[in-house]
């Protein structure tokens, strides 16, 4: 009986590990990283001929395209981080679930967004 304890919690444990990695930061990082990810999300909605961050072309190793505007992009970045402020991460760190967390930070566009609050 013993064994197979020991094997469950194992299997258990094998099968929670990429979700446990990016949990093991604090939450107020992760929830910090959400406010980062609809930010990102919302340029990319509002002025989606704009183009992506220099912190997005980075993670995806590409160079800036000719027709983004990075003034453009980078002010609408800055108002909307300033408009959510730390009020957006302490309210996420005691609202958010661990489960809406890492549904949020993985999704796509606004409406993903919106559909991980119902987890």
């Amino acid at each position: 009986m013993g064994r197979v304890l020991v094997v469950y919690s194992v299997v258990l444990l094998l099968g929670c590990t990429e979700h446990s990695n990016e949990l093991d930061e604090s939450k107020e990082k992760l929830c910090e990283r959400l406010r980062n990810h609809v930010v990102d999300l919302k340029v990319a909605q509002l002025a989606p001929t704009v183009g992506p961050s220099a912190e997005e072309l980075a993670r995806m190793g590409e160079k800036r395209p000719p027709q983004a505007q990075p003034s453009v992009a980078e002010g609408h970045r800055a108002a909307l981080t300033h408009a959510l402020g730390d009020e957006y991460i302490s309210t996420c760190v005691t609202s958010v679930t661990a489960d809406q967390l890492a549904c949020s930070l993985k999704a796509k566009d606004t409406d993903g967004l919106v559909s991980c609050q119902n987890h």
